[in-house]
């Protein structure tokens, strides 16, 4: 530790120990957001005849304005399954045509949720209808990499602020 900071610069690490641990918990959440597709579990697929599609609306309701709004999706029901599946892209659906997606054949990668799924990709022939973006590993390695830094950052600065004796404190110091 001697060879790497200097004394200036481990006394600004030290002044500034409880503001990163507040960068800390923000990386944390950060990095929950951000989890790569490929690490998500309740990725399932399913194959099947689609029965029927429906027009649905969602109202949902934002705390910091007070205000209500709404979303649209779809709910698309398999034969054989009792849940439907939900799609939020209804572009891409209005795009291929509601009524001809009925009565075809779908292979679908989807999320489950308690009440509902939420459908991630649909292929119809091979061809598919709507393609999901994937989240990369990228973001979620640099944001778990950052939380790891902050914390050993915060609890270091911790422990010479409030458990260290005083001559280890000096001696991190270098007074």
């Amino acid at each position: 530790m001697k060879v790497l900071f200097t004394k200036r610069i481990k006394k600004q690490l030290l002044k500034t120990y409880e503001y990163v641990a507040a960068l800390c918990v923000l990386f944390v959440v950060l990095s929950y957001f951000s989890v790569p597709t490929i690490l998500k579990g309740n990725i399932n697929e399913i194959e099947g005849t689609v029965s029927d599609i429906f027009l649905k609306r969602e109202d949902t309701w934002a705390r910091t304005a007070g205000s209500k709004g709404y979303i649209d999706y779809y709910d698309i029901f398999i034969s054989g399954v009792e849940k439907p599946f939900r799609s939020y892209s209804l572009e891409e659906l209005k795009m291929f045509g509601l009524d001809s997606l009925k009565k075809k054949e779908v292979r679908m990668i989807y999320f489950q949720h308690d009440d509902y799924k939420v459908i991630n990709k649909l292929y119809i022939d091979s061809n598919a209808i709507i393609k999901s973006i994937k989240i990369g590993i990228f973001p979620f390695a640099l944001f778990v990499g950052l939380a790891v830094i902050t914390l050993v950052w915060s609890i270091w600065g911790f422990y010479i602020t409030y458990l260290a004796s005083d001559e280890k404190r000096k001696e991190v110091l270098g007074e």
